[in-house]
């Protein structure tokens, strides 16, 4: 239909536009071939084929890349660890480096003539170093050095690609970093046979000279001037040990005059209160020593030193200063972990047990370290558990435990003539303490001689206690009953509470007859020391000596736990439980008496007890 627009223009017909024809698609094909189960052919089957292989190797490029970016940031990690691993490998190895302390040897040089005889460097090196060890080991010390070779300690594990070995890395940090000391030195031949010259640093050199045959010994007379020189403080221990006193003294004046070192300045101290009070037997000043040591910075050895100071304190008589710094000593040794603080722990407990008498605890507390030597100390606690052994009683178990004869095991078994051959021997040596002087006076007193003893005593202090004691023993035994009942009150003011006091005090109201009085001073003493089994045990006696046997017999059996192999009081309820009429109960515990520790003068008592039971 044809026609004009609105404006006069002619109007053009419209023609629907047929699609063009199109080339099939070959690729199509063939899928829908191969859809309906028919094998494509020809050129499809080409197309089909090479547009699988794009696709899988389009596929496989891709799996390889995300495996490659994968493994790229896995070794990335890796690489990370590692260098982690590594840096924390070298922090370890350096703190470990920073507090490395000892003496490290390496080989001595040696003319070829020694080493075709077997004296080689190495050879010669070792004896210096066994006779360093050997010193360590004498001298027992808190700060104990570790001493070790330089040529046995290669690693032989390489860094890769450097040709450095660990041990070099590490060997390197220690000379950086520790406070090793290297130990070098050489042997050569000399017109009359061999020289060995050491040296701990520049211009510190010690030299040893004599003929090639006396080698070994010239070795071990280097290391012990290379101890002495390296080692001032630990070598002066040694000295202490071996009782080389004057030899020790002036190397340890040195040390306080020139180190800077706050741990080194306290072993000397303590070293130096050591021989103060056990050798020059000044006390005080011993004592002061040792609080000096006791403000170093380590926690062990500053609890040793205020050990030392309760021990020189008891030396003095001075009780209560004893508890208190034994107290102090374990409060400083706090929580330190390990086996040495664990013995010294140990021990500070069972003194305080002791020093409250409660020696069965003490002995219980003790027993598992006895024997047992350890760092610092120049004991194995069997003098101190012989002596609460012989608290106990036990005599002739505490007996065994000592090589010789121990002053405090003799007086607790009141073996009065092996006390008094004990403190005469310790004044000859020098030691003329107050309590070894009380000691010698108060044997001589029960042996029957005040005289003797009021000469030993009259130079002793007023401040300590048992010389205080001894006094008033010996006016009771001069019939001065006044007098030592005035002595016997100063004693207990001087020290409120004291045990020993107490007890010799009412055994002699009970030797001259006062049982009533004795009573009272015992009763007074079971109150202050509840676990002691001596206070309730003469309480019986003084019941006994008054008529009241049934409550005898009734604090025997309340001693018998806290001491049960005393003989005594097997020996005293025996009695009180005949006079009681339980003859069978009686008779066991005579029994029982017969069969542990009794004096000379209780065996006897015994004896007449069975005979007349016998008649």
């Amino acid at each position: 239909m044809s026609g004009v627009t609105g404006d006069g223009a002619p109007r053009r017909r419209r023609v629907k536009a047929e699609p063009a024809p199109t080339t099939p698609d070959p690729i199509e094909i063939a899928m829908e071939a191969e859809a309906a189960g028919v094998a494509p052919r020809g050129i499809a089957h080409e197309l089909l084929a090479n547009q699988n292989r794009l696709v899988q190797a389009d596929l496989t490029h891709r799996v390889w890349q995300i495996a490659s970016e994968r493994a790229g940031f896995a070794l990335k990690v890796l690489t990370g660890v590692a260098g982690v691993a590594v840096a924390g490998a070298l922090a370890a190895m350096a703190w470990q480096a920073s507090r490395s302390d000892g003496l490290v040897v390496e080989a001595f040089s040696a003319p070829p003539a020694l080493v075709s005889r077997g004296a080689t460097g190495e050879v010669v090196a070792r004896g210096v170093l066994d006779r360093l060890g050997e010193l360590d080991r004498a001298a027992n010390s808190l700060q104990s050095v570790r001493i070790a070779d330089a040529w046995t300690q290669d690693t032989k594990i390489e860094v890769a690609q450097t040709g450095v070995s660990l041990d070099d890395v590490q060997r390197l940090l220690r000379r950086w970093l520790g406070h090793e000391t290297y130990l070098t030195g050489e042997v050569v031949q000399t017109a009359t046979g061999v020289r060995i010259t050491a040296r701990t640093g520049v211009g510190r050199t010690v030299t040893a000279e004599g003929s090639a045959e006396q080698l070994p010994e010239l070795a071990r007379q280097t290391g012990e001037a290379l101890f002495r020189q390296a080692r001032p403080v630990q070598y002066a221990e040694f000295l202490v040990r071996e009782g080389r006193w004057t030899e020790a003294k002036p190397l340890l004046a040195q040390v306080l005059q020139t180190s800077d070192d706050p741990l080194t300045r306290a072993a000397a101290a303590n070293a130096l209160g050591l021989i103060t009070a056990y050798s020059e037997f000044r006390y005080a000043e011993g004592i002061e020593w040792f609080r000096r040591a006791a403000e170093g910075p380590n926690r062990l050895l500053g609890s040793l030193a205020l050990q030392n100071a309760a021990g020189v304190a008891d030396a003095l008589g001075h009780n209560r200063e004893s508890i208190v710094l034994t107290r102090q000593g374990l409060k400083r040794l706090g929580r330190e972990p390990g086996a040495v603080a664990d013995w010294y722990r140990a021990g500070f407990r069972a003194r305080l047990a002791a020093l409250e008498f409660d020696y069965h605890t003490a002995a219980r507390l003790l027993r598992p370290h006895v024997g047992r030597a350890n760092a610092g100390s120049n004991g194995t606690y069997r003098n101190t558990y012989s002596y609460y052994l012989a608290a106990l009683h036990e005599t002739t178990a505490a007996r065994r435990l000592t090589a010789t004869p121990y002053p405090l095991t003799e007086l607790s078994s009141e073996n009065w003539p092996v006390t008094l051959a004990i403190a005469r021997a310790a004044r000859a040596q020098g030691d003329a303490g107050p309590r070894i002087l009380a000691l010698e006076a108060f044997s001589l007193v029960q042996l029957g001689q005040p005289e003797a003893a009021r000469e030993v005593i009259a130079t002793t202090p007023v401040d300590c206690f048992f010389c205080a004691v001894t006094r008033a023993m010996i006016l009771s035994r001069q019939g001065d009953t006044a007098g030592a009942e005035q002595a016997f009150r100063a004693a207990d003011r001087l020290y409120p509470g004291q045990i020993t006091t107490l007890l010799y005090w009412g055994r002699e109201r009970l030797r001259r007859g006062d049982a009533q009085g004795a009573l009272q001073i015992f009763r007074r003493a079971e109150k202050l020391a509840p676990r002691f089994a001596d206070p309730a045990v003469w309480s019986g006696e003084a019941l006994l000596a008054l008529g009241d046997d049934k409550t005898a017999e009734q604090a025997f059996r309340k001693a018998e736990p806290l001491a049960p192999r005393w003989g005594r009081l097997h020996l005293k309820w025996g009695e009180a439980l005949a006079k009681l009429g339980k003859a069978a109960e009686a008779k066991a515990q005579f029994s029982q008496a017969a069969a542990l520790d009794l004096t000379s003068a209780e065996r006897a008592e015994l004896q007449a007890v069975t005979q007349k039971r016998a008649q």
